[in-house]
């Protein structure tokens, strides 16, 4: 069977881009998107403006750009135990959610957080209490020995490469339903 990589790169403002299945690449431009990559191996950019990014299946790349991103990797109904997700937020305040519902990231799936910023007012979502999470510094990939690996019991959830983080300063946990759009 072969495999169709679909390119959108759209000029309009605030748009809707939903990728389906096959491998993706969906650039939302300037203004305020939401942009779904849906079955597949999924690049995703917001660019300019307040972007709403999510993966779903597969293993996704996720770029915020500039302004208040939100980005989650995968699927909120059924998340598969393989998603490797890379999320990238770009400049702003932007938000990670790594949990949702009772689910978090499971088996040998996880998202790589590759610029989590506290100065950028950046902030990691979580579900339910710090005392669910591990948090271990680590060499994953970062450029420095300070990647901060996150762990719901003994399951690798989520790396945030290059910082220190002490699971108090940049998250929040709570039982969250997010409203994406």
């Amino acid at each position: 069977m072969a495999t169709i990589t679909i390119r959108f790169s759209v000029a309009l403002d605030n748009d809707l881009l939903d990728g389906d299945g096959g491998n993706d690449s969906l650039d939302g431009g300037s203004g305020n998107d939401e942009l779904n990559g849906g079955y597949g191996n999924d690049t995703l950019r917001g660019s300019d403006g307040n972007d709403n990014l999510t993966g779903y299946r597969g293993d996704d790349l996720l770029n915020g750009g500039s302004g208040n991103d939100t980005l989650l990797g995968y699927s909120i109904v059924n998340p598969i135990a393989s998603d490797k997700d890379i999320l990238t937020g770009g400049s702003g305040a932007d938000r990670f959610f790594i949990g949702l519902g009772s689910r978090a990231y499971v088996g040998k799936g996880s998202a790589t957080i590759t610029d989590f910023s506290l100065s950028d007012s950046d902030n990691i979502l979580l579900f339910g209490a710090v005392s669910d999470y591990t948090f271990q510094l680590k060499t994953l990939g970062g450029s420095s020995a300070q990647d901060t690996a996150i762990y719901f019991g003994s399951d690798l959830i989520a790396v945030v490469q290059d910082v220190n983080v002490n699971g108090t300063s940049g998250f929040s946990y709570t039982n969250y339903v997010p409203l994406l759009g």
